[in-house]
């Protein structure tokens, strides 16, 4: 984006809850996800996120238009870590929620919440930022460096 775009990124503060879960749940529905395991999802996820931005664990940031209505988000969470080979860092980022309205998608924003993520774990010594890929995301990603693994084994117990 050039200088003069209309666009702005701001952090989100509490009063945003509002926005942020309707962001969720449009970035949920644009993946085909059903309403009611959603609504399901918002109800879970409004307490976590609410502790978190309060004590700053996790950041959100909101690209706003001309305007200053928010018509994008990306959420990283600042997760304790233990030090491993070849990352000493206590902490990693966690990247979720990239969430672009479809009216504004095609024109980088994406891109620019991501560089923000990246230039704050930068700033904080971070080295490593990791997420959970979309397939629509997954070029975003790639051009920003992001390499996918296959480290992940994951053992989810069914619901009782």
């Amino acid at each position: 984006m050039t200088p003069s775009s209309p666009y702005t990124i701001r952090r989100a503060t509490l009063d945003d809850l509002p926005t942020l879960l309707e962001m969720r749940r449009a970035m949920f529905l644009d993946m085909g996800h059903k309403p009611d395991v959603i609504e399901e999802s918002v109800r879970q996820y409004t307490p976590w996120v609410s502790d978190r931005l309060a004590s700053g664990e996790v950041i959100v940031w909101f690209m706003c238009d001309g305007d200053g209505t928010p018509v994008g988000s990306v959420l990283a969470w600042f997760v304790a870590w233990l030090p491993g080979s070849g990352d000493y860092a206590s902490h990693r980022v966690y990247v979720a929620n990239v969430y672009v309205r479809p009216d504004h998608r095609r024109k980088g924003l994406a891109h620019r919440l991501m560089e923000t993520v990246i230039a704050e774990a930068r700033a904080r010594g971070l080295r490593t930022v990791f997420l959970h890929a979309s397939e629509e995301g997954r070029a975003l990603y790639e051009s920003l460096g992001f390499q996918r693994t296959t480290h992940e084994y994951r053992l989810r117990f069914p619901k009782g």
